[in-house]
């Protein structure tokens, strides 16, 4: 028999007992759901008992290769969506590189914004044509790469009761709840991090654009909009690790590299955002790398006092 059968033949044995027992077909679905999703956690070394039938104890006794098969045929497991995100995460990839053998420019304003991007910023502040279709995608796939970045972790730690502590803190109640845990399914997680991604862009560029009223020159949307959006391209890097890290075991490793990934590209992306404002606005680097450096400085104190809480 294959490992898959044998886990599936387990929980067609662990729903019949549960419809035996409870005469609610609902109350028996979500019981199997629940015991099911009890097995898959990672080092089950303690016994799990029932919310609603609680005289009967059952033990975990499997070893690893059978409570992630367990997971695998869990109706409520992110792992089955695992194939749609990896096939969503190929299609952004793909057209990422259509953009850029389709039109040579494309191209050519990827390799510039990456290698000189001072003399990328100037371009953009000289109008020099930047068609703004190209700019809307490329902010498209960034915002998809973060998203599905972000909803894989979430997705991934779900379980984990030292993660929850922070999610309980940073997600809101209709999001995360400490009881029920994650209460968006992973393809929601993606799509919403997707458009808050592409909507923060957006805003962002909205908010330089009113900060460009106080200072003397002409400013358009679009001169931000290109500056916040090209700025963020760093974020597609995301899509090589989005291939990745579905397939990764949810341990203290990978939320480690993720964290290290997700500080450093953010940063990349926040000093380019600074050097493309000084560019733009004709802001001397030493003084706008200062205020940087001072809001990084803010936002570091108050994540410190954050932890300590």
């Amino acid at each position: 028999m294959k490992p898959a059968d044998r886990a599936y033949r387990l929980r067609s044995n662990l729903s019949s007992l549960c419809h035996s027992i409870l005469p609610n077909e609902r109350e028996a679905h979500d019981e199997t759901d629940e015991i099911v999703l009890a097995f898959s956690r990672p080092f089950p070394n303690k016994p799990y008992f029932c919310r609603r039938f609680s005289c009967i104890p059952i033990f975990i006794l499997f070893s690893h290769p059978i409570f992630y098969l367990f997971a695998e045929v869990s109706s409520g497991d992110p792992k089955s969506d695992y194939l749609g995100v990896l096939l969503y995460t190929f299609g952004l990839i793909l057209l990422f590189f259509l953009l850029m053998n389709v039109d040579r420019r494309f191209r050519e304003y990827a390799g510039r914004s990456l290698v000189r991007p001072y003399n990328f910023f100037s371009d953009i502040r000289d109008r020099r044509l930047i068609p703004n279709a190209q700019t809307a995608v490329l902010s498209f796939i960034c915002s998809g790469a973060l998203g599905v970045f972000l909803a894989t972790l979430l997705v991934g730690f779900n379980g984990h009761e030292s993660a929850g502590r922070y999610f309980a803190a940073l997600l809101p109640h209709s999001v995360y709840a400490p009881l029920t845990g994650i209460s968006l399914s992973y393809v929601t997680l993606i799509i919403a991090g997707t458009a808050l991604t592409f909507s923060a862009t957006v805003l962002l560029a909205g908010v330089m654009r009113f900060a460009a009223i106080f200072i003397r020159g002409r400013y358009y949307f679009a001169d931000t909009y290109n500056i916040a959006v090209w700025s963020l391209q760093p974020l597609s890097f995301f899509l090589i690790y989005d291939l990745i890290v579905p397939r990764m075991d949810m341990d203290q490793t990978t939320a480690a590299i993720s964290l290290v990934l997700l500080i450093a590209i953010k940063l990349w992306c926040y000093f380019r955002l600074l050097k493309g404002a000084g560019v733009l606005f004709d802001i001397y680097p030493t003084k706008i790398y200062g205020y940087g450096a001072l809001f990084i400085a803010i936002l570091i104190g108050i994540a410190y006092l954050f932890l300590q809480k």
